[in-house]
């Protein structure tokens, strides 16, 4: 099981190792007036999710079409108390958006369109925004457009490393293994759906991105670090996929999980 310190210690390191940068999170200093109001919430992140529910996760492959197809035929047969709740990565959210799904949660960068997350605090979806070194000028344009009431009631501000000033951090590295890890950690059976860590870079986390070849590079790096995060939470045993050739986890059908008790 993943913890904090180890995250810090260990798998932070040697990401940034990986992907060649240093990032010493100096500047979350310049943004704790954000965070005042989630104090004390790192240590009481298991009140967002309802031990009687399972999670699915959705990451922005190109698989996710197919994916959410099918689940919305299936949802028909599961009764409401028995739905999942739904996590969006990023990018992924416009899609379900467009689909009819409304996410409970959206863990984002805010690199997937600040248009998007606005969509998704006007739909009451709660929003975990991680800033980091790369991202600070949208997070500079994303400030002014957020109301005071939706800033308190449905954004939590997170971070990568040692959670000062109030920050969160949930563990993991991309949104999409972000996400997994804040529905595993409390211990809630999930699913991933949109995930397809060894093929071609997804077009529903690349909409809004100029790609270049050094970008779709690197972009591949993540995704090879996003599935190494996926494989040790697949120890916990509440991890699942519908194949492993897409994302780590215990195989599974849409239609079994869905029956799935927590």
């Amino acid at each position: 099981m993943l913890t904090l310190e180890y995250w810090v210690k260990t798998w932070l390191p040697l990401i940034f190792q990986k992907l060649d940068i240093f990032d010493d999170l100096a500047y979350l200093a310049d943004y704790k007036n954000l965070t005042t109001f989630q104090m004390g919430v790192q240590d009481r992140l298991s009140v967002f999710l309802p031990k009687n529910k399972k999670v699915i996760v959705f990451g922005g492959a190109n698989i996710l079409k197919e994916q959410v197809i099918e689940l919305k035929e299936q949802l028909k047969t599961v009764p409401s108390s028995k739905t999942p709740l739904f996590i969006a990565a990023d990018g992924s959210y416009s899609y379900l958006f467009e689909s009819g799904l409304i996410p409970e949660f959206l863990f984002t960068d805010l690199d997937g369109g600040l248009e998007m997350v606005l969509n998704a605090l006007n739909s009451g979806t709660t929003i975990f925004v991680l800033i980091h070194s790369d991202n600070l000028s949208l997070v500079e344009s994303f400030i002014p457009l957020i109301s005071l009431n939706q800033f308190r009631k449905n954004i939590y501000w997170c971070t990568q490393g040692i959670p000062h000033f109030g920050f969160i951090n949930t563990l993991g590295f991309t949104d999409g293994d972000r996400a997994a890890c804040f529905a595993i950690q409390n211990q809630i059976s999930t699913l991933l759906l949109g995930f397809e860590l060894q093929g071609e870079v997804g077009i529903y986390s690349t909409q809004s991105k100029i790609l270049s070849e050094q970008y779709l590079d690197k972009k591949r790096i993540k995704l090879s670090i996003a599935r190494d995060i996926l494989s040790e939470l697949n120890l916990t045993k509440k991890l699942f996929t519908v194949a492993d050739k897409f994302a780590p986890g215990i195989e599974i059908s849409l239609p079994n999980f869905l029956k799935l008790e927590n």
